[in-house]
């Protein structure tokens, strides 16, 4: 396998995985956010992680 195939294979097993990703945020917000408010807790914090960062969504119900 060269560089060029590698590449494409993992350009194209990213994007799949991205957009996974973006479905799973999306439903799990649609969830959230159409529960019922009893007492629920909701918690955005930044996460730094190694080789980057990112956010992290905590809630309690």
């Amino acid at each position: 396998m060269n560089a060029q195939s590698q590449g494409q294979t993992l350009t194209a097993t990213g994007t799949v995985l991205g957009a996974i990703g973006f479905a799973g945020i999306g439903a799990g917000l649609v969830l959230l956010l159409t529960s019922p408010q009893q007492g629920a807790t909701v918690a955005l914090t930044p996460a730094v992680l190694p080789g980057g960062g990112g956010a992290l969504l905590r809630s309690g119900f």
